[in-house]
């Protein structure tokens, strides 16, 4: 008999562990004439533990496996990140704190989860990616990505490359080994005042990314030069029918391949799923299609690299054909 387990975090703070088994199948025996029919077995009953106590300042906002799926990796409303034991009942192995304030009216949320052995990575919808060092607590760097950030993934084998998209915040990749490089270099002894010092002060060389495997590559057809620590910032559509610029609201985007960087797949907030191929060398778009009529919420993967899955706001769930943007199919029954 084998089951299925599904892990889920809610607003009181609380994760539920439902495991669902799935039915016996007997075949059914031939009945004489004038025979009661023998009763089915009963259908196995899911079951249902809960871990925690109903707090909604805990409320779950992410939750995600480490690598090497032996946590949970979980963060909260109030900051708190944690690493959960699922063999011990939820028992937290560490957490850490992390200050939520406010950007104006918006509250500070958490759009981005990761976890390995060696650290934590977590982004705000304030831009602020913080790398958390599990074995030494005092290690942290904090990043800026941007503003109105509203997912960042991590490559699934490349933990040091990332992807963030939001409001008005095109698809960009980053190389955490430079972001980090840039942070913890020296800062320059200021110039000696004169002419020359300055005039050699303003000639230094604004550093070039270097070239990454799996196609990650600062190619491009334009000359617009990348920000310390990116590799790829992604370029707005052509403007529509009415020459009116395209509005950017990126909500989820997803790495299409574990052993390569260079294709990643973006939903929008105005119903579309966009592929980008980096190998291409162009900052567009290799498919740009509309799916549904409805705002994209979150995004999988399928089968392999050729398949994404996505839901709206209204609970459709469909499957997008990611070489052509063709709706595959639809999944009923949610």
């Amino acid at each position: 008999m084998s089951s299925q387990r599904f892990y889920t975090g809610d607003e009181q703070g609380l994760v539920k562990v439902v495991t669902i088994t799935e039915p016996i199948v007997v075949k059914p025996k031939r009945v004489r004439r004038n025979q009661p029919t023998p009763e089915a077995p009963p259908k196995p009953v899911p079951t249902v533990e809960t871990w925690g106590v109903p707090d909604r300042e805990r409320a779950i906002q992410l939750m995600c496996w480490d690598f090497e799926k032996k946590h949970l990796a979980v963060a909260r409303k109030n900051g708190l990140v944690q690493l959960l034991d699922p063999k011990e009942g939820g028992v937290v192995v560490t957490e850490f704190k992390h200050t939520l304030g406010k950007e104006g009216k918006v509250d500070t949320v958490f759009v981005g989860l990761f976890a390995n052995s060696e650290s934590i990575i977590t982004c705000t919808n304030t831009g602020r990616l913080v790398v958390q060092s599990i074995a030494d607590q005092s290690k942290t760097t904090v990043l800026e990505v941007g503003k109105d950030i509203c997912r960042m993934r991590v490559h699934p084998r490349e933990h040091h490359i990332v992807a963030t998209g939001g409001k008005e915040q095109e698809l960009t990749l980053w190389d955490l080994k430079a972001l980090c490089k840039d942070t913890t270099e020296e800062i320059p002894e200021p110039a000696k005042k004169g002419k020359k010092n300055n005039k050699k002060a303003a000639a230094a060389p604004t550093p070039v990314p270097e070239k990454k495997a799996g196609g990650a590559e600062a190619r491009y057809k334009s000359k617009e030069i990348l920000a310390n620590g990116q590799l790829f910032k992604a370029k707005n559509v052509k403007n529509d029918h009415l020459d009116l610029r395209v509005p950017v609201w990126n909500t989820d985007l997803q790495f299409l391949n574990q052993y390569d960087t260079s294709r990643i797949a973006v939903g929008t907030r105005n119903h579309q799923i966009r592929v980008y191929d980096l190998k291409g060398g162009a900052r567009r778009p290799a498919i740009d299609a509309e799916v549904g009529e409805m705002p994209v919420v979150a995004m999988t993967n399928g089968k392999d690299g050729s398949e994404i899955v996505f839901s709206d706001t209204v609970t459709n769930v469909y499957s997008v054909d990611t070489l052509t943007g063709a709706i595959i199919g639809q999944y009923k029954g949610n």
